[in-house]
């Protein structure tokens, strides 16, 4: 046990649990910056710190989710302090663990930190979905799966579900005296999760939006985000910025207007809202703030039969509402200057409205258009966390976070407060039942010995509230009533004080009020004025038109029904039996909202529920600042004094045998006796119970500290485990260890078995290179040889190299064996080369003797043609010689382009060119080349044999009979009396 001054992490440890220790022991953890402090497993105390912890960081959200993964796959992990970030890891884990759906109710007054607490514990089940769809992808890729799930497009369901909490928070929030971001509605947000633990869709239901704060605002305080954003920025061109301004106080600069409403418009689309669902939504809110511009005069009563106009000034203001809901002005001015009357026999008249009736109307259709508009915002976001074609309802377990407002004691109280506080009358209903009943009921049916200890309940003011002739049920009455009036229910609630919770003190009766004492002491004054036409929920039918037209509930998916959705459903079903004629109220939000109460509570009761109490600790929302006064009611309406108290003097640790003996048999050895004594856990219950019992006696759990039930294994103080804890937590770090040293020595023995590999390898090849030393040293070098220049050139560049067989003699003659040169591919290069040049020049004296016959025919052509034109004027044998010069010409061209000189035309062995022999040839000159010259390059290679032995210029190419290969001799070289050597094909003497 600990004092309350040193303030332990959980209340079960303090040696004195009443609301003063508790009190000291939230301030002193206040002050050290630890905001947490747990009752058991399943209750968590916050106290709000305005400003950043650790415990709220990423670091501590990354910490809790890594310690569920180790959990899931029975790694060993530090223990994870108590935050919001581990009552949704804890939830996730008893999801997985009994797929039992689990459900968070958070709750605190305004400015606790509600939207925190349940903004981190949506963190936290992302972070698990996330981690669990990475193991799932890398569980398929490791066993080559093709059956992955393919990604959505857009944003990931964990990521909307983020980005779309922000975005409703832009238009159901706003700034209060109490709070800068204060949630002005209830939100239940369900989380399917699959078996694997991933997200597989989300929905969100809504409860009593104060619509009141549309048309004004208590002073300090705002109009909500959205609205007060876009009064600043204004939407072009039908509001200006900074126009509008009568329905919203304080409004920003244009620069940081804009801002706020490109931050919204942002997470809208983040959160999968259409481009065209966002352009209405803005449209609709600017609709809403130009008629708060809306002002009318009174008609004369010369004119007409009274009634009211719309104000000459307020003309701009009319044709801006009209262009924003797409509307005629004559309707929008016929919607608030006169009214539909239903007269008996369903009849309808027209009545003309006052400025006062006018002016009621305006705020009216305000109020109705924003509620409409931000139930149509809840629908869109929940058609974006559809996912894999299905929501929540297609999965059997959820995951369940309620935020819902605190409880509210104002100045001036109304129908909103009423409704709020009777919210959490019934929350605390539930913690009492679920909780602290519950968890002596249990001890009974475990038959375990326990001492009751006694509590307070609220049933007494619940049974006040909810039996037929309750509060709720008389105001219900008056407001279905035609003739209903705040005069009427004051008097019918004056029967009501026989009820201990309810009075009616003669001061505050003269005045309309009452006063209801609620659980945590509070006596709230409320006031009966306007309730009646605020529970009425029959909007006029012209209304409801319009609202049908302009934002039809089809229009964002709206997921919201009858029994856990927002208002909308409500109005459309009431206004549509309004339209047929009847004079009376229908329903009215009271009875509405407790049907919706009824439904969550039964959602609740099929959940394990955890609870997060929020505790504001000072009225100024200043840090490190801890009023205990101030806290003292909150921690009695936490209820965390008495549970811890239950608790503490019951048993504080519950859990089946089987997982004690599972978790911690490590403690009885490594080896056989830990697995024999978990084979004996999971043979049967009695098996359960002795290896159970066996750990408990090696952890030196003293025997009074715990004890067997019928199905599970109890334990008075956690602190009697702490003794097993170190054993384990020493027994793991004693395996982590030796398994650390084996790793090492592992790699030591593999270090040095790659270094003496390495080491027989340097020596292989310290032997190889000695060797090829030896050899190259005993061989002759090049210069050695007596070869010819050009296999001296080629072995010298390392294109050849010394064949093997070579033989040294006492003779210059030496025998040069073909089939042993090397020819490597760089010889190959050289010689295709080679040959390409050669294919290259004989191409082009193709193409020169092509164009030189061409040319010959030509000169010929004009010859025969000057001839005859000489010989037609009787100039005969003039042109001869010149045909001859022609010729000698063409000749020497010819001889030029094939490269030859002079003296080479009569080489050709071809007798003297004449005139005679000119005109004695035929008409065309012959077209192919001369015949080849003996050892040129083209010459055959049987001929090249055959120069070789005959003592002839051998220029061209060689191919050695027996492997095809062509060694190539780059210039005649003397090659005589060449003969075969031996009986060896292919050798020969080189001289």
């Amino acid at each position: 046990m600990a004092p309350a001054t040193s303030g332990p992490a959980s209340l079960l440890a303090l040696d004195k649990l009443d609301s003063s220790s508790v009190l000291e022991s939230l301030a002193a953890r206040h002050a050290r910056g630890e905001v947490y402090s747990s009752a058991g497993d399943d209750m968590l105390v916050s106290v709000n710190p305005f400003r950043e912890t650790r415990a709220c960081s990423d670091a501590a959200l990354e910490e809790a989710v890594t310690a569920a993964m180790d959990e899931r796959t029975s790694r060993e992990h530090a223990p994870v302090p108590p935050s919001a970030f581990a009552i949704g890891v804890r939830c996730w884990t008893r999801l997985l663990g009994t797929r039992r759906s689990q459900a968070v109710v958070i709750s605190g007054e305004s400015g606790a930190g509600k939207t925190e607490a349940s903004r981190m514990v949506f963190q936290a089940l992302v972070g698990l979905s996330e981690r669990a769809q990475a193991q799932a992808k890398q569980a398929a890729a490791a066993a080559g799966s093709q059956r992955l799930t393919p990604p959505a497009a857009g944003q990931s369901i964990e990521a909307r579900l983020l980005v779309g909490g922000l975005a409703l928070e832009s238009f159901g929030n706003a700034k209060t005296v109490r709070n800068n971001n204060s949630s002005r509605f209830g939100k239940f947000l369900q989380c399917a999760v699959d078996r694997r633990g991933r997200l597989a869709g989300a929905r969100i239901i809504t409860y009593l939006l104060e619509k009141s704060r549309v048309v004004g605002q208590a002073d300090g305080e705002a109009a909500f985000h959205a609205l007060g954003a876009l009064a600043g920025a204004g939407l072009a061109p039908h509001l200006p910025a900074g126009w509008a301004t009568s329905y919203v106080r304080d409004v920003e600069p244009q620069s940081q207007s804009d801002k706020r409403v490109h931050e919204v418009t942002r997470r809208l689309k983040g959160a999968g809202v259409s481009d065209a669902l966002i352009t209405t939504i803005w449209k609709t809110s600017g609709a809403v703030l130009a008629l708060g511009e809306l002002r009318f005069d009174d008609v004369d009563a010369d004119a007409g039969d009274g009634g009211c106009v719309v104000r000459t000034s307020s003309d701009k203001a009319l044709a801006a509402v009209a262009a924003l809901l797409e509307r005629s002005e004559g309707e929008v001015r016929a919607l608030l200057v006169e009214r539909s009357l239903p007269l008996p026999g369903a009849e309808v008249v027209k009545v003309k409205n006052s400025v006062v009736a006018a002016a009621q109307a305006r705020d009216a259709t305000a109020k109705a258009v924003y509620a409409r508009l931000f139930d149509v915002v809840v629908g869109a976001l929940n058609a974006a966390l559809v996912g894999s074609g299905a929501g929540p309802d297609a999965h059997a377990t959820s995951v369940s976070v309620l935020d819902i407002f605190g409880y509210e004691n104002f100045a001036s109280n109304s129908l909103e407060q009423l409704l709020i506080n009777y919210t959490n009358e019934k929350l605390q209903g539930l913690c009492t039942e679920m909780l602290l009943a519950a968890e002596q009921a249990e001890y009974d049916t475990e038959g375990v010995p326990w001492t009751p200890v006694e509590f307070a309940d609220n049933k007494a003011t619940l049974d006040c509230f909810e039996r037929r002739a309750g509060l709720l049920g008389l105001l219900h009455e008056e407001a279905t009533l035609q003739s209903g009036t705040d005069t009427s229910l004051h008097g019918k609630l004056a029967a009501l004080q026989k009820d201990a919770c309810f009075s009616m003190p003669p001061a505050a009766a003269a005045r309309g009020k009452f006063v209801v004492k609620h659980f945590t002491g509070d006596a709230v004054v409320y006031d009966t004025a306007g309730m009646v036409a605020k529970a009425s929920q029959t909007l006029p039918p012209d209304l409801e038109a319009l609202l049908e037209e302009v934002l039809p509930l089809s229009l964002g998916s709206c997921g919201n029904d009858e029994g856990a959705g927002s208002s909308q459903g409500r109005n459309s079903r009431s206004s549509r039996r309004a339209r047929g004629g009847q004079n009376r109220r229908v329903g009215s939000i009271v009875l509405h909202f407790k049907a919706q109460l009824t439904s969550l509570h039964a959602a609740l009761l099929a959940s394990q529920l955890s609870f997060v109490r929020c505790i504001k600790p000072n009225s100024g929302n200043k840090p490190r600042e801890f009023d205990g006064e101030y806290c003292r009611p909150q921690v009695l309406a936490a209820g965390a004094a008495e549970l811890a108290r239950i608790r503490q003097a019951g048993w504080a640790v519950r859990l089946p045998a089987i997982d004690l003996a599972e978790r911690f048999s490590c403690v009885l050895g490594e080896g056989e006796p830990e697995q024999s004594n978990v084979v004996v856990a999971r043979r049967d219950a009695e098996g359960a119970r002795a290896a159970a019992r066996r750990v408990l006696e090696a952890g030196q759990v003293p025997q009074e500290e715990w004890c067997f039930g019928k199905t599970r294994l109890f334990v008075r103080r956690e602190s009697a485990m702490e003794q097993l804890w170190a054993m384990r937590r020493a027994e793991m770090e004693r395996r982590v260890e030796a398994a650390r040293r084996a790793r090492e020595e592992a790699e030591r023995l593999e270090r040095e078995r790659q270094l003496q590999k390495t080491k027989e390898a340097e020596a292989a090849a310290t032997s190889a290179a000695a060797a090829a030393a030896a050899a190259t040293a005993a061989a002759p070098s090049v210069d050695e040889l007596a070869l010819p220049m050009h296999l001296h050139d080629l072995l010298a560049s390392g294109v050849l190299s010394l064949p093997a067989t070579w033989r040294g003699g006492d003779d210059d003659d030496q025998t040069f064996d073909a089939n042993a040169i090397d020819l490597d591919e760089a010889l190959v290069a050289a010689l295709a080369f080679e040959e390409e040049q050669a294919a290259a020049a004989h191409a082009q004296m193709l193409a020169d003797d092509e164009a030189l016959a061409r040319r010959l025919q030509d000169e010929e052509d004009r010859s025969v043609l000057a001839a005859r034109s000489m010989a037609g004027l009787g100039l005969p044998g003039r042109h001869v010689a010149d045909e001859e010069q022609q010729m000698a010409w063409a000749l020497r061209e010819s001889s030029a382009m094939a490269g030859l000189g002079d003296d080479a035309i009569g080489g050709r062995h071809q007798p003297p060119l004449t005139m005679g022999s000119v005109h004695a040839a035929a008409p065309e000159p012959p077209r192919t080349p001369p015949p080849l010259v003996q050892g040129s390059l083209f010459a055959r290679h049987a001929d090249n044999g055959h120069n070789l032995a005959a003592g002839a210029d051998a220029t061209g190419e060689w191919v050695p009979p027996s492997f095809g290969r062509v060694a190539s001799v780059h210039s005649a070289s003397a090659v005589s009396n060449a003969e075969p050597v031996g009986d060896k094909p292919g050798c020969c003497t080189i001289s």
